[in-house]
Protein backbone atom coordinates (compact mmCIF):
# COMPACT_ATOMS: atom_id res chain seq x y z
CA UNK A 1 0.00 0.00 0.00
CA UNK A 2 0.97 3.30 -0.60
CA UNK A 3 3.65 4.98 1.99
CA UNK A 4 4.30 1.12 3.39
CA UNK A 5 7.94 0.32 3.22
CA UNK A 6 9.46 -3.18 2.73
CA UNK A 7 13.13 -4.19 3.36
CA UNK A 8 13.84 -7.46 2.18
CA UNK A 9 17.71 -6.90 1.04
CA UNK A 10 21.36 -5.65 1.96
CA UNK A 11 20.51 -3.33 -1.47
CA UNK A 12 19.23 0.05 -1.12
CA UNK A 13 17.84 1.82 -4.27
CA UNK A 14 15.82 4.96 -4.72
CA UNK A 15 13.52 6.02 -7.68
CA UNK A 16 12.27 9.34 -7.64
CA UNK A 17 9.44 8.62 -10.17
CA UNK A 18 6.39 9.49 -9.25
CA UNK A 19 3.41 7.34 -9.16
CA UNK A 20 4.30 3.89 -8.58
CA UNK A 21 2.05 1.16 -7.87
CA UNK A 22 3.51 -2.04 -6.51
CA UNK A 23 3.17 -4.43 -3.61
CA UNK A 24 5.17 -7.21 -1.43
CA UNK A 25 4.46 -9.83 -3.07
CA UNK A 26 6.13 -12.77 -4.97
CA UNK A 27 6.89 -10.56 -7.82
CA UNK A 28 8.70 -8.09 -5.48
CA UNK A 29 10.93 -10.59 -3.32
CA UNK A 30 14.24 -9.39 -3.27
CA UNK A 31 13.22 -5.55 -3.50
CA UNK A 32 12.68 -2.56 -1.02
CA UNK A 33 9.55 -0.61 -2.13
CA UNK A 34 8.90 2.85 -0.38
CA UNK A 35 5.90 4.22 -2.10
CA UNK A 36 4.44 7.80 -1.55
CA UNK A 37 1.19 9.03 -3.10
CA UNK A 38 1.85 12.59 -2.63
CA UNK A 39 4.90 12.60 -5.20
CA UNK A 40 7.38 11.76 -2.41
CA UNK A 41 9.73 9.12 -2.79
CA UNK A 42 9.37 5.94 -5.00
CA UNK A 43 11.94 3.71 -4.37
CA UNK A 44 12.42 0.25 -6.03
CA UNK A 45 15.64 -1.57 -5.34
CA UNK A 46 17.73 -3.75 -7.37
CA UNK A 47 16.93 -7.80 -7.62
CA UNK A 48 18.57 -9.32 -4.69
CA UNK A 49 20.52 -12.61 -5.22
CA UNK A 50 22.20 -13.59 -2.50
CA UNK A 51 25.86 -13.61 -2.49
CA UNK A 52 26.10 -11.66 -6.09
CA UNK A 53 24.92 -8.53 -5.15
CA UNK A 54 25.66 -7.22 -1.65
CA UNK A 55 25.91 -3.75 -0.18
CA UNK A 56 24.82 -1.88 -2.56
CA UNK A 57 23.38 1.48 -2.03
CA UNK A 58 21.79 3.28 -4.89
CA UNK A 59 19.81 7.14 -4.43
CA UNK A 60 18.02 8.08 -8.24
CA UNK A 61 16.69 7.09 -10.68
CA UNK A 62 18.73 4.13 -12.64
CA UNK A 63 21.16 4.79 -10.22
CA UNK A 64 22.63 0.87 -10.10
CA UNK A 65 20.21 -0.07 -12.21
CA UNK A 66 21.86 -3.29 -13.67
CA UNK A 67 24.24 -4.10 -10.63
CA UNK A 68 25.99 -7.17 -10.37
CA UNK A 69 28.75 -6.29 -8.68
CA UNK A 70 28.87 -5.52 -4.95
CA UNK A 71 29.89 -2.73 -2.30
CA UNK A 72 29.22 0.29 -5.07
CA UNK A 73 27.31 3.19 -3.94
CA UNK A 74 25.91 5.45 -6.43
CA UNK A 75 24.00 8.97 -5.86
CA UNK A 76 22.43 10.25 -8.94
CA UNK A 77 19.98 9.72 -12.00
CA UNK A 78 22.00 6.91 -13.89
CA UNK A 79 24.88 7.41 -11.90
CA UNK A 80 26.72 3.85 -11.92
CA UNK A 81 23.76 2.54 -13.61
CA UNK A 82 25.32 -0.48 -15.62
CA UNK A 83 27.74 -2.04 -13.08
CA UNK A 84 27.94 -4.90 -14.30
CA UNK A 85 30.29 -7.25 -11.96
CA UNK A 86 31.88 -3.60 -11.14
CA UNK A 87 32.81 -3.30 -7.28
CA UNK A 88 33.88 -0.88 -4.69
CA UNK A 89 33.16 2.38 -7.27
CA UNK A 90 31.24 5.33 -5.65
CA UNK A 91 29.95 7.74 -7.76
CA UNK A 92 28.01 10.92 -6.88
CA UNK A 93 26.18 13.03 -9.88
CA UNK A 94 23.68 12.92 -12.80
CA UNK A 95 25.37 10.29 -14.89
CA UNK A 96 28.33 10.04 -13.20
CA UNK A 97 30.50 6.18 -13.51
CA UNK A 98 27.10 5.89 -16.03
CA UNK A 99 28.27 2.82 -17.99
CA UNK A 100 31.24 1.29 -16.15
CA UNK A 101 31.48 -2.63 -16.45
CA UNK A 102 34.14 -4.19 -14.99
CA UNK A 103 35.97 -0.95 -13.41
CA UNK A 104 36.60 -1.37 -9.83
CA UNK A 105 37.56 0.99 -6.82
CA UNK A 106 37.15 4.62 -8.38
CA UNK A 107 36.15 7.24 -6.90
CA UNK A 108 34.04 9.85 -8.70
CA UNK A 109 32.23 13.26 -7.94
CA UNK A 110 30.32 15.27 -10.35
CA UNK A 111 27.44 15.57 -12.76
CA UNK A 112 28.80 13.19 -15.86
CA UNK A 113 32.01 12.67 -14.41
CA UNK A 114 33.84 9.30 -15.49
CA UNK A 115 30.56 8.93 -17.72
CA UNK A 116 31.83 6.69 -19.96
CA UNK A 117 34.68 4.63 -18.01
CA UNK A 118 34.10 0.92 -18.39
CA UNK A 119 36.68 -1.15 -17.21
CA UNK A 120 39.12 1.73 -15.95
CA UNK A 121 39.90 1.43 -12.56
CA UNK A 122 41.24 3.58 -9.29
CA UNK A 123 40.61 6.52 -10.67
CA UNK A 124 39.85 9.54 -8.65
CA UNK A 125 37.63 12.25 -10.22
CA UNK A 126 36.49 15.26 -8.68
CA UNK A 127 34.24 18.33 -11.11
CA UNK A 128 31.90 18.99 -13.41
CA UNK A 129 32.34 16.37 -16.88
CA UNK A 130 35.67 15.02 -15.39
CA UNK A 131 37.61 12.41 -17.20
CA UNK A 132 34.18 12.58 -20.02
CA UNK A 133 36.15 10.90 -22.20
CA UNK A 134 38.09 7.99 -20.33
CA UNK A 135 37.33 4.33 -20.97
CA UNK A 136 39.99 1.76 -19.86
CA UNK A 137 42.18 4.37 -18.03
CA UNK A 138 43.66 3.55 -14.87
CA UNK A 139 44.47 5.15 -11.94
CA UNK A 140 44.34 8.66 -13.05
CA UNK A 141 43.39 11.71 -10.41
CA UNK A 142 41.84 14.39 -12.44
CA UNK A 143 40.34 17.79 -10.23
CA UNK A 144 38.43 20.84 -11.52
CA UNK A 145 35.76 21.39 -13.65
CA UNK A 146 35.62 19.76 -17.36
CA UNK A 147 39.99 18.40 -16.14
CA UNK A 148 41.46 15.45 -18.58
CA UNK A 149 38.15 15.66 -21.14
CA UNK A 150 40.44 14.36 -23.75
CA UNK A 151 41.52 11.01 -21.85
CA UNK A 152 40.62 8.01 -23.10
CA UNK A 153 42.77 4.75 -22.45
CA UNK A 154 46.27 7.33 -20.10
CA UNK A 155 46.94 6.01 -17.05
CA UNK A 156 48.93 7.32 -13.92
CA UNK A 157 48.29 10.91 -14.96
CA UNK A 158 47.70 13.63 -12.37
CA UNK A 159 45.41 16.82 -13.95
CA UNK A 160 44.09 19.68 -12.10
CA UNK A 161 42.52 22.86 -13.13
CA UNK A 162 39.49 23.88 -15.17
CA UNK A 163 39.77 22.64 -19.00
CA UNK A 164 43.24 21.09 -18.01
CA UNK A 165 44.37 18.44 -20.60
CA UNK A 166 47.05 16.13 -21.54
CA UNK A 167 49.12 16.38 -25.03
CA UNK A 168 47.44 12.90 -25.99
CA UNK A 169 44.31 11.11 -25.24
CA UNK A 170 46.91 7.77 -24.35
CA UNK A 171 49.60 9.61 -22.57
CA UNK A 172 50.89 7.73 -19.24
CA UNK A 173 52.30 9.48 -16.21
CA UNK A 174 51.95 12.46 -16.98
CA UNK A 175 51.41 16.10 -14.51
CA UNK A 176 49.28 18.94 -15.69
CA UNK A 177 48.14 21.36 -13.65
CA UNK A 178 46.85 25.00 -14.14
CA UNK A 179 43.93 26.63 -15.41
CA UNK A 180 43.57 25.93 -19.76
CA UNK A 181 46.41 24.17 -19.22
CA UNK A 182 47.66 21.55 -21.85
CA UNK A 183 50.13 18.55 -20.99
CA UNK A 184 53.12 17.97 -22.43
CA UNK A 185 53.27 14.03 -23.65
CA UNK A 186 53.48 10.73 -21.54
CA UNK A 187 56.62 11.02 -18.34
CA UNK A 188 56.08 15.23 -18.48
CA UNK A 189 55.36 17.46 -15.69
CA UNK A 190 54.17 21.29 -16.32
CA UNK A 191 53.14 24.09 -14.26
CA UNK A 192 50.68 26.90 -15.00
CA UNK A 193 50.00 28.04 -18.74
CA UNK A 194 51.66 30.84 -21.06
CA UNK A 195 50.48 33.60 -18.87
CA UNK A 196 52.25 32.93 -15.48
CA UNK A 197 55.41 35.07 -15.60
CA UNK A 198 56.83 33.74 -12.46
CA UNK A 199 57.50 30.41 -10.61
CA UNK A 200 58.37 30.07 -6.98
CA UNK A 201 59.82 27.42 -6.08
CA UNK A 202 61.24 27.08 -1.79
CA UNK A 203 64.10 25.61 -0.65
CA UNK A 204 67.09 23.66 -2.61
CA UNK A 205 65.85 21.90 -6.18
CA UNK A 206 67.25 18.83 -6.98
CA UNK A 207 67.60 17.22 -9.94
CA UNK A 208 68.66 13.75 -11.84
CA UNK A 209 71.86 13.62 -13.84
CA UNK A 210 70.98 12.06 -17.42
CA UNK A 211 73.25 10.98 -20.11
CA UNK A 212 74.04 13.06 -23.53
CA UNK A 213 71.68 10.89 -25.34
CA UNK A 214 68.40 10.63 -23.35
CA UNK A 215 68.60 14.51 -23.66
CA UNK A 216 65.33 15.92 -25.12
CA UNK A 217 65.23 17.16 -28.57
CA UNK A 218 65.66 21.22 -28.25
CA UNK A 219 62.45 23.05 -29.24
CA UNK A 220 62.51 26.36 -30.29
CA UNK A 221 61.13 29.24 -28.38
CA UNK A 222 61.61 26.35 -25.33
CA UNK A 223 64.81 26.99 -22.93
CA UNK A 224 65.70 24.68 -20.37
CA UNK A 225 68.82 23.36 -17.66
CA UNK A 226 69.94 19.84 -17.10
CA UNK A 227 72.88 18.11 -15.48
CA UNK A 228 74.49 15.12 -18.06
CA UNK A 229 76.85 12.81 -15.99
CA UNK A 230 79.20 11.61 -18.85
CA UNK A 231 80.35 14.66 -20.75
CA UNK A 232 83.40 14.43 -22.77
CA UNK A 233 84.65 17.96 -21.69
CA UNK A 234 84.88 19.33 -18.51
CA UNK A 235 82.90 22.22 -17.42
CA UNK A 236 86.12 24.74 -17.37
CA UNK A 237 87.41 23.51 -20.75
CA UNK A 238 83.89 23.02 -22.57
CA UNK A 239 81.79 25.89 -21.59
CA UNK A 240 79.69 27.29 -24.07
CA UNK A 241 80.49 24.34 -26.29
CA UNK A 242 77.81 21.50 -27.85
CA UNK A 243 77.62 18.66 -25.27
CA UNK A 244 78.63 15.66 -26.49
CA UNK A 245 78.78 12.17 -24.74
CA UNK A 246 81.45 9.26 -23.96
CA UNK A 247 82.96 10.73 -21.30
CA UNK A 248 82.93 10.39 -17.15
CA UNK A 249 82.13 14.24 -16.38
CA UNK A 250 79.20 15.87 -14.81
CA UNK A 251 78.41 19.09 -16.55
CA UNK A 252 75.52 21.72 -16.28
CA UNK A 253 74.20 22.29 -19.81
CA UNK A 254 71.24 24.39 -21.34
CA UNK A 255 69.50 24.31 -24.54
CA UNK A 256 68.64 27.93 -26.39
CA UNK A 257 65.96 26.27 -28.26
CA UNK A 258 68.75 24.75 -30.77
CA UNK A 259 71.13 22.50 -29.34
CA UNK A 260 72.13 21.37 -25.40
CA UNK A 261 75.29 23.71 -24.48
CA UNK A 262 77.64 23.29 -21.40
CA UNK A 263 77.44 25.86 -19.05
Amino acid sequence: MAGDLYLRSYNFGFDWRQGVVASAGVADAGKLVALNANGGINASLLDFSLGTIISNLGLGVGALQLATGFQNVALGYGSNQVANAAADNTSVGYQSLQIVTTGASNSVLGSQAGKNITSGANNALLGYRVGLALVNGNANTLLGSQAGLNITSGSLNVVAGYLTQLAGAADNNSIVIGANVVGLGSNTAIIGDANITRTYLQGIIQTSGVLVVNLPAPVAGRYATAVVTDSNATLTAGIGAVVAGGGANIVPVFTNGVDWRIG
